[in-house]
């Protein structure tokens, strides 16, 4: 490319080349503000500030600015991919400043026809304005293509959360009613369903205040996801009661789960909240498949638990029970 081609002009002088561009694109400025006025859509979304409407205006006639003036033509390509990108970022649809090249051709027709001297060609208008576009709608569709990545992305960790929130008690950080019923009614494999209450637990709210109790709880919870096997399953299933899944195979599981139970029950800060806990114990398959039914039949052992007095556990099937010194 000869050195008076390298520039958007031609053959005009520095002068006239400076001035034939910046009275194209006042004349374009112009066709903008009364464009965006007069369009709908972009009167609704601009209301009546006029000041957000020049500066829009400013920024598409920056743009074209900044394709006119650069040198040689090639490096049109790189700052309408800058370009690009900012419109993405700015959610700037493509037909907008496709239109915007309508409105630059309209205003170049009127300062030829008032024989602006200066003016470049209309075919060096053209070439820069399709350099521009393509790099330009190439440079928005790379960008939104990547932020359409890191949306998906963030959309599946978003998704993942609500997940383990639904799953979770917001106060103690267990599982909550409805993950452990998801649990077992969608497993068939044998276990120990324990019904936990809290013995006394009013008082802490009646005479320290709600906070203090809430305090209580978490400790609790906190203690007893401690105390259980990798395997088990705790949970609060509200208000003050918990309840533990352990799945087990052991033909004397009411031995293995007397043990369980201890354990858990003698890591409870009970003395330190002047508490105590009952329990109540049904075995899958023998009392029940589901949720339901170990909940049904481990609520009526529990029931006849604390009947016996605080620090009761009952087995449901049978006339198992066990008393445990509070800790």
């Amino acid at each position: 490319m000869k050195d008076k081609e390298r520039n958007v002009i031609g053959e005009a002088s520095l002068p006239d080349r400076a001035a034939a561009v910046e009275e194209l694109l006042l004349r374009f400025r112009y066709k903008v503000r009364v464009y965006i006025t007069e369009n709908r859509e972009l009167s609704e979304t601009f209301g009546d500030d006029e000041e957000e409407i020049i500066a829009h205006s400013d920024l598409i006639v920056s743009h074209v600015r900044a394709i006119l003036a650069v040198e040689p033509e090639e490096a049109t390509a790189s700052v309408a991919a800058s370009i690009g990108r900012s419109h993405a970022e700015h959610v700037v649809k493509p037909s907008r400043y496709l239109g915007a090249y309508e409105l630059l051709l309209s205003a170049y027709v009127e300062a030829k026809r008032d024989r602006v001297k200066g003016l470049p060609t209309l075919s060096q208008i053209k070439r820069r304005m399709s350099v521009d576009i393509n790099a330009t709608l190439d440079s928005c569709d790379s960008f939104l293509r990547g932020r359409l990545t890191r949306d998906h992305a963030a959309l599946f960790k978003a998704v993942a959360e609500l997940e383990v929130r639904s799953k979770t008690d917001s106060l103690t950080g267990l599982y909550n009613r409805g993950a452990v019923q998801d649990l077992l009614n969608h497993s068939n494999n044998r276990g120990a369903f324990v019904l936990f209450d809290l013995d006394g637990f009013k008082l802490v709210n009646d005479t320290l205040g709600h906070g203090a109790g809430d305090h209580a709880l978490q400790e609790v919870a906190s203690a007893m996801k401690r105390s259980v096997r990798q395997s088990d399953t705790v949970a609060r299933v509200g208000g003050d009661e918990f309840c533990l899944w352990g799945p087990s195979d052991d033909p004397s599981i009411w031995r293995s789960t007397s043990v369980l139970v201890r354990r858990v029950v003698e890591s409870l800060p009970l003395l330190k909240w002047n508490i105590g806990v009952s329990a109540g114990i049904s075995f899958r398959p023998q009392d029940g498949m589901t949720f339901e039914e170990l909940y049904e039949r481990a609520d009526q052992a529990l029931y006849v638990a604390k009947s016996r007095g605080a620090m009761t556990i009952f087995l449901a099937s049978g006339d198992e029970e066990m008393h445990i010194d509070p800790r």
